[in-house]
């Protein structure tokens, strides 16, 4: 999940229509596809990234205690998004500012009025603050502030209504209520996702909370944590998870021409209010939830089945992963900046801006990787 970060973010720079507030660099090679390759990360990268820390939050908490799970996730999460958000925002900003001006030099058309993560280089660096590619470690240290306070007020909760609560978790999870947990799963994601203002979960901008994301992905956490409480519905994901799969991919292509016709609408000028646009977005919000859900138990059902054996190079992308995502976005835009003159088609300078990138990443992290506190590897 975290690597498909460099893919969205570099396909971003190749996204037709003009540069603007939501990304302020454009390459002249636009492309189709890049939009759809954005939309389709996006629709399920974050709910499956969320899902998977509630699952390891969990199992920290359960194995070492409340203390170790802060103390982890402070130098995991905590100290990782401080200090990257603090060396990182300014290089971005500064990239980016590099890009508009050679956009701006070819002649291209560039919104700088309303790019808002570009600041002149005269203001100071952290002018303008936002989070940036960092903003989920932001609403992770968030959640992990409320399962804190939660999980010890749950114990003192009567033991009647905590078993209770604790079998209809089981019965819906993996007992005799299972056939219903896909369904419930897609109501409470897509009532959860309504308040959005666009197909899929908004990204947030400001470092001010917003609480409808918040409790759209909390929910994906709360759902991580139930799954490693309930640890043996795990097994049983093995069970058509290539079905699953199958079905995830082809109800994506449905959320993507949905999601796409909305986009397409709304940058027409259609007023977002009206009858034909909220249908358009109830109906998108539905088929994501669905679409979802499916890609997630389907590829932890194939994850289980296929990659029980230790594989190095698996482990290899596992552990440098996170290090990749922290450092990219810089590396990626300037990459994607130094290809502009190349006249090749958009894809193909999408696909050798993502290996450049990741290979640079790479050699960043073997650097520092020797460096690194052990708390933080």
């Amino acid at each position: 999940m975290l690597l498909l970060g460099v893919v969205l973010h570099i396909a971003a720079c190749f996204v037709e229509g003009p540069a603007g507030a939501d990304w302020p660099y454009r390459d002249p090679n636009t492309t189709p596809w890049a939009g759809f390759i954005v939309l389709a990360i996006h629709i399920f990268r974050m709910p499956a990234f969320f899902v998977i820390a509630g699952f390891f939050a969990a199992l920290i908490e359960d194995r070492k205690g409340l203390i170790a799970l802060e103390r982890n996730r402070f130098f995991r999460i905590a100290i990782p998004l401080g200090v990257g958000w603090v060396l990182i925002f300014p290089i971005v900003n500064i990239i980016f500012l590099i890009g508009i001006e050679r956009a701006l030099g070819s002649g291209a058309h560039t919104q700088t009025a309303n790019v808002a993560i570009a600041v002149e280089p005269s203001s100071s660096p952290w002018a303008n603050p936002q989070p940036i590619h960092l903003w989920f470690l932001y609403y992770l240290l968030m959640l992990y502030a409320i399962a804190v306070v939660i999980i010890p007020l749950c114990r003192f909760a009567p033991a009647s209504l905590r078993t209770f609560v604790a079998q209809g978790i089981h019965a819906l999870m993996q007992g005799r209520l299972r056939l219903l947990r896909m369904p419930i799963l897609v109501a409470l994601t897509w009532l959860a996702m309504l308040p959005m203002q666009m197909p899929s979960i908004d990204t947030p901008s400001t470092f001010m909370p917003l609480w409808h994301v918040l409790v759209c992905y909390g929910f994906f956490f709360a759902v991580g944590w139930t799954m490693f409480l309930e640890r043996g519905m795990i097994e049983s994901l093995k069970a058509w998870a290539g079905t699953r799969m199958i079905c995830g991919v082809i109800v994506l292509v449905v959320s993507l021409a949905l999601a796409a016709s909305w986009l397409r609408s709304f940058h027409s000028g259609s007023d977002t209010a009206s009858p034909t646009m909220q249908t358009l977005l109830f109906w998108s919000q539905a088929s994501i939830a669905l679409t979802v859900w499916l890609l997630i138990f389907g590829g932890v059902g194939l994850a289980e089945r296929m990659l029980q054996r230790p594989n190095s190079i698996v482990r290899y992308f596992s552990d440098s992963s996170y290090w990749i995502y922290l450092v990219h976005l810089p590396i990626c835009v300037l990459v994607v900046i130094a290809l502009r003159d190349w006249n090749a088609s958009g894809m193909s300078k999408v696909s050798a801006a993502v290996g450049i990138s990741i290979a640079i990443s790479i050699l960043s992290y073997e650097a520092v990787r020797g460096t690194m506190p052990q708390q933080m590897r």
